[in-house]
């Protein structure tokens, strides 16, 4: 993509958790692109951000700027001493402890969605359900932090729409104007994408569709069969304790 300079400036930005927050300046370049504008920090060059108007360039640009210090924050964090840990906040370090617990089983511990394709990649979803920041790739190298390179096909523009809005919009839309609105399949597909994050999460492994349409644990064998003077169906185990999951350790079973 070739690109050139549109404008520099500064650019502020809140980082820091609940006991130090601090507020920074930044040198921001916006570019044009061929579809949008790229924004880049100068002093972080893995923060870039895109958006078709340059203040929706520099918010996405903003929110990367946070997402890159706290990753720094946490992993200086990781490598000081346990009596200097307790002045930064320990329920950030128990939670980062947690990761680096379930790194060492083998466990994944990213939070995202990609699609690989016979002509190309793409990224559903990079962090966190919303926003998205969708992206096709024409190759199959990944990178949720590439918004300019030449394997970029296609981004959605930025700042993008709440879709939890969206969906409400679209039913009452459909009401209004008498249409049918049938969302039986998506939503039964979507529940099932639910059974496979939680499965992710409890086995600290790769989870795909078809794993999970044809996964035969059941939580409560005979459950159609059960009276009031049924035993419950989930049963101490030989140590006193109910059973439950343990991410890297119990890989095929969630409990």
């Amino acid at each position: 993509m070739k690109c050139q300079q549109y404008q520099t400036g500064l650019l502020e930005t809140r980082v820091g958790n609940n006991f130090l927050p601090m507020k920074l300046q930044f040198t921001a370049i916006v570019e044009k692109g061929e579809k949008f504008l790229i924004a880049s920090c100068l002093e972080l060059p893995e923060a870039n951000g895109q958006g078709r108007t340059r203040a929706a360039a520099l918010r996405d640009l903003a929110a990367s700027i946070q997402s890159v210090l706290e990753y720094r924050r946490q992993e200086a964090l990781a490598h000081t001493s346990p009596e200097r840990r307790k002045n930064h906040g320990p329920r950030r370090m128990k939670r980062r402890e947690l990761l680096r617990h379930l790194e060492n089983e083998g466990c994944h511990e990213e939070f995202a969605s990609y699609a690989h394709g016979t002509k190309g990649s793409a990224v559903i979803s990079t962090v966190a359900h919303t926003p998205a920041q969708c992206r096709i790739f024409k190759g199959q190298t990944v990178n949720w932090r590439d918004f300019k390179s030449d394997n970029l096909a296609w981004a959605f523009p930025q700042p993008e729409p709440n879709p939890y809005q969206l969906e409400w919009q679209h039913l009452l839309d459909a009401i209004r104007q008498d249409q049918p609105y049938n969302e039986v399949k998506r939503g039964a597909e979507a529940s099932l994408v639910v059974l496979i994050g939680r499965r992710a999460v409890h086995t600290g492994q790769i989870v795909t569709f078809e794993d999970t349409l044809n996964c035969d644990e059941e939580f409560a064998p005979s459950v159609d069969k059960l009276t009031m003077d049924s035993p419950a169906p989930l049963q101490l185990g030989p140590d006193g304790k109910y059973p439950q999951p343990q991410p890297g350790i119990k890989k095929t079973r969630e409990c």
